[in-house]
């Protein structure tokens, strides 16, 4: 079959310092048979400007008020011309090759959805490279596992979407319609396929614009687990009990935003003991937040652990990090696994490792949630809706 047309939309609100590399990163494709809109939304710096300099290079661009991404691509699909869609955050950026490897990946395997890696950009300079291959898609019950500025879609199916069912629950969802798409096309047992290149497709930077708001994000989950589990009980007895698990992991330091920060103190003490020795097993975001957990309850953090390095200096946070096999010689210590969905994994590895006796594993989620279960999670929703939490 011939190459597919390929339409990536980059919607953008005052993105003057990164819109110019979005754009050039698509001009710059090895592919022919594409196109690209980009979707302003009124911006009032000097982004308009500058896209204005690759016009003659632009399929379609429009400039006015749009009330966000999802909007701005639901107004626009139409003029689209793709029989793939992808949507290019402003602050991301194509390697070269990416749009060469979903088309090919399209012409093997016909796919309701592509999906590949992505490279996150940390503020040191330092490059991980976020694995979609080893992801589980039924991880998407619980968090958006399908990196969306990696991810190319049917066209029909994305019209669909913004037909039936995003402008009925649009003012339910408000950041996570990316989440609700692939959900949702999951649910319904549309095909996924993942594409497999010699790099990853796409970056981002880790403290770019789409990082922020991260509670109303964790909210956004939960109701798009209700929306699209809905009355499905069997799904719901499958799926629930872990999505809570998740829920509470990710939402577990704000409490310490709210009215019970004391409460929340004591209850955590109850499972992490003050002076005790303490090893995390996995770096990243959560790894940030079980550190945080374990000087909350007064500690003592020996170093990191982890499969992959974080870092090339071998650091995370000021500690070391260090392989699995260091724990080998340890006694005396507790090892809290801080990599969601992997826990299971992680604790038969340490299992056959023949650790020391007096060597404890704990799960981050576990603690996370007891430590919600007792002081209710109504707390945190009434305080992010009085503005306490963001």
């Amino acid at each position: 079959m011939d190459n597919p047309r390929i339409t990536v939309m980059i919607p953008v609100f005052n993105m003057q310092e990164t819109i110019e590399r979005a754009i050039n990163s698509f001009l710059g494709q090895d592919y022919e048979n594409k196109e690209i809109m980009v979707l302003d939304g009124g911006s009032t710096d000097n982004t308009v400007d500058i896209i204005k300099q690759y016009e003659d290079s632009i399929d379609y661009f429009v400039s006015q008020k749009d009330g966000g991404p999802s909007a701005a691509m639901a107004k626009n699909l139409k003029y689209a011309t793709g029989e793939l869609v992808a949507m290019l955050g402003a602050d991301d950026w194509y390697n070269q090759g990416a749009l060469a490897a979903a088309a090919d990946t399209y012409k093997k395997h016909r796919a309701d959805v592509l999906y590949g890696d992505c490279c996150s950009i940390h503020p040191t300079g330092e490059k991980v490279i976020k694995c979609a291959k080893n992801r589980v898609l039924e991880d998407l019950y619980y968090y958006n596992a399908i990196f969306t500025n990696a991810a190319f879609v049917k066209k029909g199916l994305l019209e669909e979407y913004y037909e039936q069912y995003w402008g009925q629950n649009k003012e339910r969802i408000h950041i996570s319609t990316d989440h609700y798409f692939w959900l949702l096309l999951y649910h319904q047992g549309k095909l996924f396929e993942y594409i497999e290149s010699k790099q990853a497709l796409t970056n981002y930077s880790v403290f770019g614009r789409s990082v922020e708001n991260e509670y109303e994000g964790c909210m956004d989950d939960a109701e798009i687990f209700r929306l699209v589990v809905g009355n499905d009980s069997e799904a719901k007895k499958k799926y629930l009990p872990k999505f809570k698990r998740y829920f509470a992991s990710r939402t577990i330091l704000y409490y310490e935003e709210t009215a019970v920060k004391k409460d929340f103190e004591l209850e955590l003490r109850k499972y992490l003991a003050e002076g005790e020795r303490y090893v995390i097993f996995g770096t990243g975001h959560i790894g940030k937040k079980a550190e945080h957990l374990v000087r909350l309850g007064k500690g003592k953090l020996e170093y990191f652990v982890d499969n992959n390095y974080f870092t090339n200096s071998g650091e995370y946070l000021g500690y070391k990090v260090c392989p699995p096999e260091k724990l080998k010689t340890e006694k005396n210590l507790s090892v809290i696994i801080s990599a969601l969905g992997n826990e299971s994994a992680i604790t038969n590895q340490l299992t056959k490792m023949g650790l020391d006796a007096s060597v404890k594993i704990i799960d981050y989620s576990d603690i996370c949630e007891k430590v919600q279960n007792t002081l209710g999670v109504e707390v945190l929703t009434d305080a992010w809706k009085s503005g306490v939490i963001k």
